[in-house]
């Protein structure tokens, strides 16, 4: 869901409201090209609030996504576990039945 909001007309605004109202990275001084959110929108961030952004260049950007994240692409491990005691990571090795894998974590069992 929260990728979805970088196509919206808002989100476009604010960004832009926010780039020109602070134009240098907030980490280093360079000029800043990326506005990032402080508190992520999957982790309770509100996605178009002025003070949960921060300009930053595109070297910092990358350097705190990497931090946070694992790199860009890779999904942050999910920690904790459901009432019953079971993992709420999808991936972890007690949940790996098919119908719990996002399809790209399956594995193909090939019959011969």
């Amino acid at each position: 869901m929260a990728r979805r909001i970088y196509n919206l007309k808002t989100w476009k605004y604010v960004r832009l409201s926010k780039l020109s109202a602070s134009p240098w990275c907030e980490y280093c001084g360079a000029p800043a090209s990326q506005v990032d959110h402080i508190t992520p929108v999957e982790s309770g961030g509100h996605p178009f609030d002025m003070d949960n952004l921060q300009c930053l260049c595109q070297t910092c950007h990358s350097r705190k996504s990497a931090a946070e994240d694992g790199g860009y692409g890779n999904r942050r491990k999910v920690k904790g576990c459901r009432p019953d005691g079971t993992p709420l990571d999808p991936r972890h090795e007690w949940n790996r039945e098919k119908k719990n894998l996002p399809a790209r974590d399956r594995k193909t069992v090939r019959r011969k």
